[in-house]
């Protein structure tokens, strides 16, 4: 994409978005201890959200990018190369959110490590809601269907 493609543009996209979760955590007297960059597409919006932050990076590959080859099930897994999450205060960044699922998959995944999760961010809202699983979505935009 042309954000993808552009340091520049995904630096500027992604201040953006710090700015837009400061605003919810502020609201919610909330904070951050740890940023949660959902692989593939949500790591690099992550990585510079987490830098805006001063806030440790995590990385959670979802299931759909997992397959066990023995059990030939997918499951989800936190990278143990990046920040642990439990009893810390997390936000989750993805780049968009269609259906939900992956972001509830997360939460539940964080959930079962001790995480506190405050809000969740994406560039993109495709469902358009403002909440997933009773957390904060922040979006930078949000698709609306016309009919």
């Amino acid at each position: 994409s042309m954000i993808g493609k552009s340091a520049f543009r995904l630096n500027h996209i992604s201040e953006a978005l710090s700015d837009a979760i400061y605003e919810t955590l502020d609201s919610n007297d909330c904070g951050v201890d740890v940023v949660v960059g959902i692989a593939l597409s949500g790591l690099p919006l992550a990585s510079i959200v987490a830098t805006d932050m001063a806030a440790d990076l995590a990385v959670y590959t979802p299931s759909k990018q997992m397959l066990n080859m023995e059990s030939k099930k997918a499951r989800g897994n936190l990278s143990s190369n990046f920040s642990d999450v439990k009893d810390k205060e997390c936000i989750i960044i993805d780049d968009v959110v269609t259906s939900g699922l992956t972001l509830e998959e997360t939460v539940a995944y964080l959930d079962e490590r001790g995480a506190k999760i405050n809000a969740i961010a994406v560039l993109i809202d495709k469902k358009g809601t403002d909440e997933i699983v009773g957390l904060p979505l922040v979006s930078l935009l949000k698709v609306m269907r016309v009919n």
